[in-house]
């Protein structure tokens, strides 16, 4: 009966331990798109002190298991993992991600109006549930934005844990404006003291990468730029002193030619700390990607290499806001970028970044 007691202890001990750690983080379950789920994702956040292997583990909702991990899968402690429900290209380009998220297998639909979603252990036992409604938000029900847990250490199945992203992508879907923050831990107005408006690393030439991003701060004390080879093992390089409570742009200049993953550690006065997404570099032995003039002034020629022709080359703003879209049909093309204010842009693409000055 002792030995039964224990047995049943542990049990409950694992359970709890392991409900703690996985938290289902941020939900858009009703993009402003027409006929479509492809822009629909769950994002899930490893909030405990250990690494998470997701072998055997399932997404589920809509009354059944959507994706089961079949192989080792590591959810690193303070990381985040995006599922997307339709096309992981389309969640990727939108959202203006980093990488291309995994796709659930049983394709299926979020709802418009709520239903049980849950991450299931290997046991198929529960280790977190939120039965989402689209009366928690408005702004979520269908009006662009995904819905945001405010704490990760708060409880999840609590309406009011939960708001709606602000975080503009400069997106617009429909006549209205598409605002998630997949992959980043976003904080709720008033609850966290910054908020991630964006991030982004670019080449400005052979040896050199700018890590720059855009914050509404708020008793924010410094931000730590963090390195990493494997994408896994970061290490702080460089600490940044915060400018002060209000809106703010950063840049900060690597030494560096080999392909780098890179985030930013935020921490405020009182201590505690947020996470940016994490962004890569890839160096490249040959050059694949050449802009000329740069400075410019009107129209920017482009020549690329005949391996990129598949690719979908976007000019961006210094504030992410997508302008242009161009799908080449040549190794030689041209953006026409008079119309544009003073300033600094970049030209992206699934292999790196290019920083183009306006004059």
């Amino acid at each position: 009966m002792t030995k039964q007691i224990l047995a049943l202890l542990t049990v409950l001990v694992l359970s709890f331990t392991a409900k703690a750690q996985l938290v289902i983080s941020e939900i858009m379950f009703n993009p402003p798109e027409s006929g479509t789920d492809s822009l629909e994702f769950i994002e899930i956040y490893n909030a405990g002190a250990n690494t998470v292997n997701l072998r055997n583990h399932s997404i589920f909702y809509g009354g059944a298991k959507r994706l089961t991990f079949a192989t080792d899968t590591n959810l690193l402690s303070n990381r985040l993992m995006v599922i997307a429900i339709g096309n992981p290209n389309a969640v990727r380009r939108q959202y203006n991600m980093s990488y291309t998220p995994i796709q659930v297998t049983s394709v299926s639909g979020l709802s418009n109006t709520g239903t049980a979603l849950k991450i299931l252990g290997t046991a198929d036992e529960t280790l977190d549930s939120v039965s989402y409604n689209s009366s928690w938000n408005a702004a979520a029900g269908g009006n662009g934005a995904s819905l945001i847990l405010c704490d990760p250490s708060s409880d999840n199945a609590v309406s009011t844990n939960w708001s709606a992203s602000t975080m503009a992508l400069g997106t617009i879907i429909n006549s209205i404006e598409l605002k998630a923050s997949p992959g980043v831990l976003e904080a709720c107005s008033g609850t966290l003291p910054v908020q991630w408006l964006s991030v982004n690393a670019s080449i400005i030439n052979k040896n050199e990468t700018s890590i720059s991003w855009k914050v509404q701060e708020y008793n924010v004390s410094s931000y730590i730029i963090e390195h990493s080879k494997d994408g896994a093992i970061f290490k702080p390089i460089a600490t940044v002193d915060a400018k002060g409570s209000g809106l703010h742009a950063y840049a900060y200049t690597v030494s560096d030619v080999s392909n780098s993953f890179y985030r930013i550690k935020q921490t405020d006065i009182d201590g505690k700390y947020s996470y940016s997404r994490v962004i890569t570099i890839k160096f490249n032995d040959k050059v694949q990607v050449q802009v000329s003039p740069n400075p410019v002034s009107n129209v920017l020629l482009v020549s690329i290499h005949p391996t990129l022709l598949q690719e979908q080359f976007t000019l961006v703003n210094s504030e992410g806001i997508v302008l242009q879209s161009v799908k080449p049909s040549s190794t030689n093309f041209q953006i026409n970028m008079a119309a544009y204010p003073t300033g600094i842009y970049y030209l992206r693409a699934t292999n790196g970044t290019l920083r183009i000055v306006k004059l």
